[in-house]
């Protein structure tokens, strides 16, 4: 007790409980642990979002080099731009159809040709945990499918091949 001109002042020196320093930490902890748990399904999301962002302006660049007459290895390709995806690849490509119209076939893409990135193609890598997965026919099977753009208008033409061997992708 400390006496300051004869009244009598009484110091309290209490602090926090254990319990209540238990109860204060377990909020802490609980507010943390969502926070990040929302964190990171935003990224995948955003991921997500940013990679359907890419496929769309991929498309239109492949549309814009048609129009624009953009030459691969120094020459026009008679068959326009356009784009090629494969639901077991992690990424799509960009190319130049060389095939003149009509002449397709049953694919339009020829890695060995088409897909050069020194000429002019362009390979686009999908984020982590992203996968183009609804590329099937009817039947379950997966696709390949090709879009592309013919000048001058562009005429766009989807190809779709069927592959033979069924497989399962799992992330």
């Amino acid at each position: 007790m400390i006496c300051l001109s004869g009244a009598k002042l009484k110091l309290n020196k209490s602090g926090f409980s254990l319990l209540e320093m238990v109860v204060s930490l377990s909020i802490i902890i609980l507010i943390t642990v969502i926070f990040i748990a929302n964190y990171h399904t935003g990224n995948r999301q955003t991921d997500l979002t940013m990679a359907a962002q890419t496929l769309v302006a991929d498309l239109h660049l492949a549309q814009n080099d048609t129009l624009g007459l953009t030459k691969y290895n120094g020459a026009l390709p008679a068959g326009g731009w356009g784009v090629h995806f494969n639901i077991d690849a992690l990424n799509y490509v960009t190319f130049a159809d060389l095939n003149a119209p009509g002449e397709t076939g049953n694919m339009s893409y020829d890695s060995t040709t088409e897909g050069n990135i020194g000429y002019g193609a362009r390979a686009t890598t999908l984020p982590s945990g992203v996968v183009i997965s609804s590329l099937k026919d009817g039947t379950g099977y997966p696709l390949v499918v090709d879009v592309t753009f013919l000048p001058p208008d562009p005429t766009t033409t989807i190809i779709t091949v069927r592959l033979l061997l069924p497989f399962c992708l799992y992330s």
